[in-house]
């Protein structure tokens, strides 16, 4: 119902199934691939297909594939901080130099922890995004990512 309703107040049509890939563009025309990838915080990584009819923002995206983004006290959902309560507000992130940080989501996340927001289009290979959650749109065909990155390293999606 909640999508149903979401939907209507956009104007769009969403719905969401399993989606593959294989190159820059997901299998069906009308189908934002949504990829988010826990990473080191749970070690899931899950791909979901959200049908849409025309180009939608990001943050409907996501909402639509099930996540639930938490953005900072400072910079609101321009930055996120928080997929599905991921990282833990109370258990901390363990990094090789700052085992004992826990993210309070009040402003920046350290270079050593952050969610990083990708995108791929037909003619481009995974990007960072070049602007927040709050402002990206996507259209069908094309492929849109979090992924949690510790200690600089972080496994481009696939």
């Amino acid at each position: 119902m909640k999508k149903a309703t979401l939907a209507l107040a956009l104007g769009v049509l969403l719905s969401v199934s399993g989606c593959a890939n294989t190159n820059n563009t997901v299998s069906d025309a009308d189908c934002i691939n949504v990829i988010v990838d826990f990473q080191s915080l749970k070690n899931e990584k899950k791909s979901t297909c959200v049908r849409a009819e025309g180009e939608i923002d990001a943050m409907t995206a996501f909402n639509a594939a099930g996540y639930a983004i938490l953005g900072t006290d400072k910079y609101g959902l321009q930055i996120v901080c928080r997929v599905n309560s991921l990282p833990s507000m109370t258990q901390p992130i363990w990094t090789k130099d700052q085992n004992t940080y826990v993210e309070k989501c009040a402003d920046m996340p350290p270079e050593f922890a952050y969610w990083a927001l990708l995108i791929r289009t037909e003619t481009k290979d995974w990007q960072y995004a070049p602007v927040g959650i709050a402002d990206l749109t996507v259209k069908p065909g094309e492929q849109l990512a979090l992924v949690f990155s510790v200690d600089g390293k972080m496994v481009l999606p696939n």
